[in-house]
């Protein structure tokens, strides 16, 4: 194996320890399940891009632990769980806490209902089961999340008390 070879490795490892982490704690704290929105689109990427690996090695009788490390890798993210639990969110391989969390919108699309949690950075999204909509936003209540329009709302009107503190300083330099 080449030093490239060994650093994939490694980078599959850390990726794969850490997705198994998150499969455990997600599967120990999941209140409402669902599922990933976008799950069959990423594993149809995922086996394109470790088809052309396997096409591209030269010598896969020696890489062979690389594709498996990377293919455990890339099913625990499938595996790992989707839902929302007590204290956030897991969804793909990511996690957004609740203190976090910015905003939450809930969406229509191709006749299902897609709930969207977002921090700033980041955003996770989940297909809703039925009649588990109401227990959702039971939840955002309580952890005081707000929808998005409210979110939009209250960030319009900071923007709006900045500008005119902004035009009270002006003044009093004049």
């Amino acid at each position: 194996m080449t030093t490239f070879d060994y650093v994939l490795l490694a980078i599959a490892a850390v990726v794969l320890v850490h997705q198994l982490m998150l499969m455990v704690r997600a599967k120990r704290d999941i209140l409402i399940p669902g599922t990933p929105p976008n799950r069959k689109a990423v594993a149809v990427l995922v086996a394109v891009v470790l088809v052309l690996a396997v096409v591209r090695t030269q010598n896969i009788a020696q890489s062979w632990p690389v594709f498996l490390v990377i293919a455990v890798a890339c099913v625990t993210v499938f595996a790992g769980g989707c839902g929302l639990a007590a204290n956030g969110m897991y969804s793909s391989g990511r996690f957004i806490s609740f203190q976090q969390a910015a905003y939450y919108e809930v969406d229509q699309r191709n006749g299902q209902t897609i709930f969207r949690l977002s921090r700033l950075t980041r955003e996770t999204h989940m297909i809703v089961p039925e009649g588990k909509l109401a227990a959702i936003e039971e939840l955002m209540t309580t952890n005081s999340i707000p929808r998005y329009a409210d979110y939009q709302k209250k960030m319009a009107q900071s923007a709006n008390a900045r500008a005119a503190s902004q035009q009270k300083k002006k003044k009093k330099k004049k």
